[in-house]
């Protein structure tokens, strides 16, 4: 399990030398390949891929791995997923950015949503759900 204040790269690499010294070779290839999802991202970055960066490709993995019926796979990137926000937390979100930039209707529906991928929180946000609450708030 990921810690929070910990690099999720350092952590990873960890857990891979955990899983090998554990022989638990399937969890070992697995954090393999994240790593070297890492090492890819970081060469064309130029430079090591920041917890976010790190959030995103695990989050595209993991949502491979359950598309795919990788089980044990997903299962195991889960681990490093943090939880994602619910409904209730969207909508205040949403409903902020609505009143804070005073949008009135549908039409600055790209407006929100826009913004929404820029909050700290956008990682932890289904943007499936807060698309469908954004078109609620603005309907009105």
């Amino acid at each position: 399990m990921a810690h929070k204040k910990m690099e999720m790269y350092k952590q990873i690499k960890i857990d891979t030398i955990v899983a090998m010294k554990a022989k638990d070779n399937e969890k070992r290839d697995i954090l393999r390949v994240v790593t070297g999802e890492f090492d890819r991202e970081r060469s064309k970055l130029g430079r090591d891929v920041n917890n976010v960066e790190a959030l995103k490709i695990l989050k595209k993995m993991h949502g491979n791995a359950e598309e795919l019926g990788n089980e044990k796979e997903a299962e195991i990137l889960a681990t490093y997923l943090p939880k994602m926000l619910g409904p209730k937390e969207i909508l205040i979100i949403v409903d902020n950015i609505i009143k804070f930039n005073d949008y009135k209707g549908i039409v600055d529906m790209g407006k929100v949503m826009g913004q929404l991928k820029n909050v700290s929180e956008a990682p932890l946000i289904d943007m499936q759900t807060a698309s469908q609450i954004t078109k609620e708030l603005l309907n009105g």
